[in-house]
């Protein structure tokens, strides 16, 4: 997948092409995502994509592969690679969701040197706050 999202983000006649049969299938026209290999959610991110856009790639690529570049044609997606993509956004999702949660979790420091944990969760949409105790530094 890094090898094709690599091309659209290198060529604008790929990505050109791509927005419009994306509009043709009236899928949602967006630029693919590249994932980062320090963030795991941008890695889900990147599948999620591709499981979206399916339609929009698979007729890309029956329409334009010969002018695509070698790296896209190295990283082609076939039947099988479509399958795993569905079923590892199918299995990272409840984590994806879980990050989300945690990414609400914030961590400040007060005047007093003391933390402040601010948790929002999806059951209880109330702030609820916790304070942690730590040595003051110097």
């Amino acid at each position: 997948m890094r090898g094709i999202v690599g091309y659209f983000k290198k060529s604008t006649t790929g990505i050109s092409n791509l927005k419009l049969i994306q509009a043709e299938c009236e899928n949602p026209v967006t630029k693919p995502i590249q994932d980062v290999t320090t963030r795991w959610r941008s890695a889900y991110d990147m599948a999620n994509w591709f499981r979206i856009q399916r339609e929009s790639v698979i007729l890309f690529d029956i329409n334009h592969f010969r002018e695509a570049n070698d790296v896209y044609k190295e990283n082609r997606l076939e039947l099988l690679d479509w399958d795993i993509i569905a079923q590892s956004v199918a299995v990272l999702s409840g984590l994806a969701d879980a990050n989300q949660v945690r990414s609400r979790f914030t961590l400040q420091t007060t005047a007093r040197g003391e933390y402040t944990h601010n948790l929002i969760t999806l059951s209880h949409p109330q702030s609820h706050t916790a304070r942690f105790s730590r040595a003051p530094t110097m």
